[in-house]
């Protein structure tokens, strides 16, 4: 769906220029914005990616992720970058809220996906 693609291209948009302010540019961004704002944009970002790729395989841009999927995913997620990752190389670090952010993240997903569902309903009634 057109509308999907639109806010997945604003989405990576703003998630690769905070990253360009942070290590290229070295432009000092507010706190906020420097440690938490990427993570809140990365779940949806990643799972609004796979969905769309599994629509335009499948030919159908009525397919949704299921809950279970997105809470496994977050839990993973969670559990490599802010647990297993921060073990073996210095350049992670462990961070709570990052967690609290990733399941935000999820959440905002979840609700974009429940507004899908409904636009689709309403489609086939036209």
């Amino acid at each position: 769906m057109f509308y999907n693609s639109f806010v997945l291209a604003i989405g990576w948009s703003i998630y690769i220029a905070i990253f360009a302010c942070k290590n290229w540019l070295g432009i000092e961004l507010p706190f906020f914005f420097k440690n938490y704002a990427a993570d809140i944009l990365c779940i949806p970002l990643i799972f609004g990616t796979i969905q769309e790729i599994v629509r335009l395989v499948k030919w159908n841009n009525e397919i949704l992720l299921k809950l279970p999927v997105v809470v496994v995913g977050v839990i993973v997620y969670s559990v490599v970058f802010e647990y297993i990752l921060p073990q073996i190389s210095p350049v992670f670090t462990t961070d709570i809220w990052d967690v609290v952010c990733y399941i935000f993240g999820g959440i905002v997903f979840l609700f974009f996906q429940k507004r899908d569902k409904k636009i689709f309903e309403l489609m086939k009634d036209i």
